[in-house]
């Protein structure tokens, strides 16, 4: 169902991964909606792994957005830099 496209880091811009994030809910809507109409057959597995990726994409525009909205005058840190110490966390690097 979801494409296993692997690009280091899918772009600097956090408008750009929300867009990427809310195109797989829309995948998403759409999936579910054929399947409730016996059109598609959506596992809960396949799901549960868009969304899962939708909030690991989430994640780190929120950090970046709430350290970079205190301070007007300068940024905290790249959102680059935001997004690689999200993945650091998570336990790896994609």
């Amino acid at each position: 169902m979801s494409s296993n496209i692997v690009v280091p880091y899918p772009s600097q811009d956090p408008v750009d991964e929300m867009d990427d994030a809310l195109a797989k809910l829309r995948v998403l809507r759409v999936a579910l909606i054929a399947d409730s109409q016996k059109l598609f057959s959506m596992s809960t597995a396949d799901a549960e792994h868009i969304l899962a990726d939708v909030l690991d994409q989430f994640d780190p525009i929120r950090e970046f957005l709430a350290e970079n909205t205190m301070r007007p005058s300068a940024l905290e840190m790249s959102f680059l830099d935001c997004r690689r110490a999200s993945l650091a966390r998570a336990g790896g690097e994609k």
